[in-house]
């Protein structure tokens, strides 16, 4: 499955997953080992005022995928494509000045 096409994002944060996990010994020392082979990334993407027929295809996207189901999202900035999924529902808020638009932030994770 694959994300809408839809205008670029007005912005997009990413977040490695900090992965080492560590032990603190008696004698003052600790020991550290990394939990995972690989480092995760969690995306917080954005649009400011989006119309309503692209709101609406966002919201369709997450109705059919949930937060279960793997789709390929393409991060725009980077120019890279990733296997995501959905960590929480949308955030869409009406913009009050201009009926019909809409921000909406999305919190997705690599998988």
């Amino acid at each position: 499955m694959i994300f809408p096409s839809i205008r670029p994002p007005s912005s997009i944060k990413s977040q490695k997953a900090f992965t080492t996990i560590s032990t603190n010994f008696e004698g003052g020392y600790r020991q550290t080992r990394e939990r995972h082979t690989r480092d995760l990334t969690t995306f917080t993407v954005t649009w400011a005022s989006l119309p309503r027929e692209q709101k609406d295809q966002i919201v369709n996207h997450f109705s059919s995928v949930r937060g279960s189901k793997i789709f390929s999202w393409t991060n725009v900035s980077e120019g890279t494509i990733h296997s995501v999924r959905y960590t929480e529902f949308p955030s869409i808020e009406a913009n009050a000045h201009t009926p019909n638009r809409f921000d909406i932030s999305l919190k997705m994770e690599e998988v």
